[in-house]
Order: C-alpha cells, then structure tokens, then sequence
C-alpha cells in the first residue's frame, strides 16, 4: 500500500467512524413503536395486524413487524389500533370533565346528543370550545305551546354564525310543537289507535 491509498483509505475510514457516532447520537428512529394490534384503517382498507412506528408526533410507519429501535414500545396484542373513534351520542358537554373522559376511551370527536337545551346553551358551547378533541352539539329546542322568542332566534342566529366561522359547535335544529294535532293523528293512526 502507498502513501496515497494509506491517506484516502484512513479519511474514508474517518467519514465513516463520524457518520456512524452522528447516527449513534441521534438516538432511536421512533419515539413509540406500537406492536401486534389489530389496526384499522377505512381509508385505505386496511383490518389486519400490523406495528405502528410514530416519530415527531406523526404516523411514521404501518408495517406487518418493525424491527427498528425505538424510545418506547407499547404491546397491543389483542387490542385495536385506529386512527380515532368519534362518539355520535354523548353528554360530553354536560360539564368540562366529559371530553377528557372520551379522550381516555380512544374517542377523539364526539357530538353531545342533548345536554344542552334552549335555556342551557352557554355552557355547553364552553365545554366544547375547550376541548382538546372536536366535539358538536345538537341542540333540541321543544319550549311551551312551541313558541321561540325573538330573543332566543337571535341568539340562535348569531350562535350559529359564530360557530360555523369558528368551525365549532353544529347545531341540529329539532322544532316541534309541544301541542300539534297533525302530529299527534299520525302517531296515533302508526299505534293503530
């Protein structure tokens, strides 16, 4: 060996030692590599058991086995894996203690079927703006002889504005009168009455 294939070969050998103690430094590929579950996934049609990498709080890798190192590791053998479950009948917004409680059971958008009523908006519209996962609320309004005051409509107006510029809060709108003889013919003549 010469002297210039001795150099050329040490400064190749030194890149490479710095590459490797670079990529020793930088520590494991994942921050979480979840193991075994059953995952689910519509969009793309996927209901088999696979692992599931995560680095920088984002889906890295679905994979039937990921070898790779990671900061921590997660069993979920036996378990589902899914990108999140949304709750469609709730009563998250009764208090702030409720969207928590979805969140601990995998659900990560709810809708409250009813909490609120017409006199009990506020709060309930608080909850779901400080919740950390969406949450909507269907709002059944049915007051005395069925009547909504102008007060109430324009409430209801600006609410609805405010929520839909907001992107919080949907209102489902449900109007029946407490006392409407079309009505109540036709569930009788359905009970056979």
């Amino acid at each position: 060996m010469n002297r210039r294939e001795f150099v050329g070969s040490a400064a190749a050998g030194a890149a490479l030692l710095a590459r490797g103690a670079s990529v020793w430094a930088a520590g494991p590929k994942y921050d979480l590599v979840v193991k075994g579950g059953r995952v689910i996934d519509p969009s793309v049609r996927l209901d088999a058991q696979r692992d599931v990498a995560i680095a920088g709080g984002r889906i890295a890798a679905i994979e039937p086995s990921i070898a790779a190192e990671a900061a921590e590791t997660l069993d979920a053998r036996g378990k589902l894996v899914v990108p999140g479950l949304i709750d469609i009948h709730t009563h998250a917004a009764r208090d702030k203690a409720g969207p928590p409680m979805c969140l601990a059971d995998g659900v990560t958008g709810w809708i409250d079927a009813g909490s609120a009523g017409a006199d009990n908006l506020e709060p309930a519209i608080a909850v779901a703006m400080g919740s950390v996962q969406p949450g909507r609320i269907l709002l059944n309004i049915g007051r005395e002889r069925g009547l909504i005051t102008p007060t109430l409509f324009t409430m209801l107006v600006l609410m609805t504005l405010a929520t839909t510029l907001m992107a919080t809060p949907l209102f489902g709108l449900l109007y029946r009168p407490a006392a409407s003889p079309a009505i109540d013919d036709d569930a009788a003549a359905v009970r056979g009455a």
